[in-house]
C-alpha cells in the first residue's frame, strides 16, 4: 500500500484549531513542509514502490501461487467532506490517526480492491464513506486479482454485496419511544446504587493484616522489621 498522504490532514485546520495546534507540535517536519515539496517526495516514493513491484513480478512471472500487487484504496487526495467541510470524524482524537469509522471504511475499500483488476483499482472517495457492506468476489472472476489474471478476466459487471445486517432486521426501530427514557432512568439508578454501595464498605471487611499495613508504622515496628 502507498503511504497515506499525511499532509491532507492539514485540511482539518479549517474546522479545528486544535488539530492545527496538534499537528504543528507533534509533526512539524510534515505540516510545515511546502505542499509541492511534500507532493514531490510522495510521488518519488510511490514511483519506487511501483518499480519494486514490477521488478518482483517480472522475475516471478512464471509463478502461479504468489504475486505482489499495489493496493491504492487509501491513497486519498483529500479528506472526504461533510456539509462541504473536511469530515474530522474520520480522524482520531489526536487528529492524526484514523478514527474507528475511518478504519471501517478503509477495511471495506481495501477488501473491495482485492477483486478489482490491477489496472483499474479504485481509491476511496466521497461516495465510499458510509459504505456499509462488504463486496463479495465477483462471479466472473472469483479470485484475487493480479497482473497475471487481470488481463484475461472481464471487469466485474455486478458486484454482489454482503450486508452487515439482514435487510429485514432493524435495530431499535421497533422499540416504543416511551421505553427509551425508562431504560435511561433505570440505568442511572443502578449506577447510583452501585457507587453508593462501594463507598459504604465497613472497616471489618478489611483483614487485620491490611489494616495494619494502612496504619502509620511506629518506630518499634520499624526496628522489628529491620532486625
Amino acid at each position: 500500500m502507498p503511504p497515506i498522504n499525511v499532509q491532507i490532514h492539514s485540511q482539518a485546520h479549517q474546522v479545528s484549531p486544535f488539530c492545527e495546534l496538534s499537528h504543528k507540535k507533534t509533526c512539524p517536519c510534515i505540516f510545515e513542509l511546502d505542499e509541492k515539496e511534500y507532493q514531490r517526495i510522495k510521488e518519488e516514493f510511490d514511483e519506487q514502490l511501483r518499480e519494486i513491484t514490477n521488478e518482483f513480478n517480472e522475475k516471478n512471472k512464471e509463478s502461479n501461487d504468489f504475486a505482489v500487487v499495489i493496493a491504492p484504496a487509501m491513497d486519498l487526495k483529500s479528506i472526504p467532506l461533510l456539509d462541504n467541510k473536511p469530515n474530522v470524524g474520520l480522524l482520531a482524537l489526536d487528529c492524526f490517526h484514523l478514527s474507528p469509522i475511518a478504519h471501517d471504511v478503509a477495511a471495506k475499500q481495501i477488501w473491495k480492491g482485492l477483486f478489482e483488476p490491477v489496472q483499474s483499482k479504485t481509491i476511496t472517495n466521497q461516495t465510499s464513506v458510509g459504505f456499509d457492506r462488504f463486496v463479495c468476489p465477483p462471479m466472473e472472476c472469483p479470485f484475487l486479482r493480479t497482473n497475471q489474471n487481470s488481463i484475461d478476466c472481464e471487469p466485474p459487471k455486478n458486484l454482489r454485496f454482503l450486508p452487515i445486517l439482514p435487510e429485514s432486521s432493524s435495530v431499535g426501530m421497533g422499540m416504543p419511544s416511551f421505553l427509551v427514557p425508562a431504560f435511561f432512568l433505570m440505568g442511572s439508578v443502578l449506577i447510583l446504587l452501585f457507587v453508593r454501595a462501594s463507598f459504604r464498605r465497613s472497616a471489618p471487611e478489611f483483614s487485620d493484616e491490611r489494616q495494619y499495613l494502612l496504619l502509620p508504622m511506629r518506630r518499634a515496628d520499624l526496628n522489628d522489621n529491620i532486625f
